[in-house]
């Protein structure tokens, strides 16, 4: 059977995510859609607004076949790390092609920007662009690809064009590197706040939409099957979470903090300088921001410390992979059946007391996840892969 692989956040599932599923099985002819999901925690430092076990059967029941989590030491990630992994874990669950969503509809050459990128690393006469410390990464970034494409116009480049660069890079370092598939995107872009499209918007504007209580904003844009299950809440977000977090910092040592993941140049002291004047958690964030460290890196860095994730349990989550099914269809359970040989990093499906030690990190995180929602009954131990019998 053939396989192609989606990453995704589905951050609600809607509109967009039906069509990107429909147009990549069309365009690969493709016998299965297998999706790679982030889970409690998102690529921007957010928690997702519901739960990843409602996510994966939204997206089941909407044209995936498959869908396994990328964990949260991958999932909150710059777009590189993020990327890498999720496109790790596809190839090693044996996928032929790789699509992904794009503002980019002029043909943008993917893999031949790959192939430029890794060239330009490994030569001297770049290396002052990532020597220039008064830049953050994005910024270094940014400034390579003018380089390296000075005829494509970067500054209108949206967060869509940005991750399906990273999972072109991811891609191109595979020893058996996938077809490419880039689907454009259609209506508001990856951020828009707004809904401006007939038939397609946004995350953010849907997410906006929903925790301002406005069904009739959001419906049209959100499968049905999806909607009869999502407009019940309850919604996640930081505001949630803050009590948890503010208390972890107030807690916590200058030391304790300086052994977090990402946790330097003393950022600590800043951490817990500000944070008992903080109203809230963007206020807290705003304190913080500079332009060496962004919204996102420091929402990013808040998921670390909330879950107190050192930068050894990132080393030793790194060094033992595994592929988390959330769910399939009856196609998927086949497929996994038929390609069970091939897969080439083990399947957890219920999480045993064995299992649970090799995701501790994942239990700890839908945990403190589900602290915010004051719900107990989506935790890893009690929940098995969904599988959706008529599809």
């Amino acid at each position: 059977m053939k396989s192609c692989g989606i990453v995704a956040e589905y951050n609600p599932f809607h509109n967009g995510h039906q069509y990107q599923l429909k147009e990549a099985k069309e365009k690969t002819q493709a016998d299965v859609m297998i999706a790679v999901m982030s889970g409690s925690f998102l690529q921007r430092g957010e928690p997702a607004i519901v739960d990843k076990w409602r996510r994966a059967t939204y997206a089941l029941n909407n044209g995936a076949d498959i869908v396994i989590e990328l964990p949260v030491t991958a999932s909150v990630q710059p777009a590189d790390l993020f990327g890498e992994k999720a496109v790790q874990l596809l190839d090693a669950i044996g996928v032929s092609s790789l699509s992904f969503g794009t503002d980019e509809t002029t043909n943008f050459p993917y893999e031949r920007f790959a192939e430029r990128y890794f060239n330009a690393i490994d030569n001297e006469d770049y290396a002052d662009i990532f020597d220039d410390r008064r830049q953050s990464y994005p910024q270094q970034m940014m400034k390579l690809q003018q380089i390296l494409f000075p005829t494509y116009d970067w500054s209108k480049s949206q967060p869509n064009h940005q991750l399906a660069l990273s999972y072109a890079k991811a891609n191109h370092q595979l020893t058996c590197p996938k077809k490419l598939v880039p689907i454009d995107r259609i209506g508001s872009h990856h951020h828009d706040g707004e809904i401006s499209h007939q038939h397609f918007a946004s995350g953010t504007a849907l997410r906006k939409g929903l925790k301002l209580e406005k069904p009739t904003d959001v419906m049209p844009f959100i499968p049905n099957s999806v909607w009869e299950d999502l407009q019940h809440g309850p919604y996640h977000d930081w505001t949630l979470l803050w009590p948890y977090l503010k208390y972890r910092i107030e807690t916590s040592t200058h030391e304790e903090l300086r052994k977090i993941y990402q946790m330097v140049e003393g950022l600590e002291y800043k951490f817990k300088q500000e944070v008992s004047a903080a109203m809230g958690f963007d206020d807290f964030i705003q304190r913080i921001k500079s332009k060496r460290y962004t919204y996102t890196r420091l929402q990013r860095l808040c998921v670390y410390v909330l879950l107190n994730i050192t930068k050894e349990e990132i080393v030793e989550n790194n060094a033992h992979p595994y592929i988390r099914l959330l769910g399939m269809t009856k196609k998927g359970r086949l497929y996994l059946k038929e390609h069970k040989k091939e897969i080439t990093l083990p399947i957890i499906t219920n999480v045993t007391k064995r299992e649970g030690l090799l995701l501790a990190t994942e239990i700890k995180a839908s945990r403190i996840y589900q602290l915010g929602l004051n719900r107990t009954e989506t935790l890893d131990f009690y929940q098995r892969p969904r599988l959706i019998e008529g599809k």
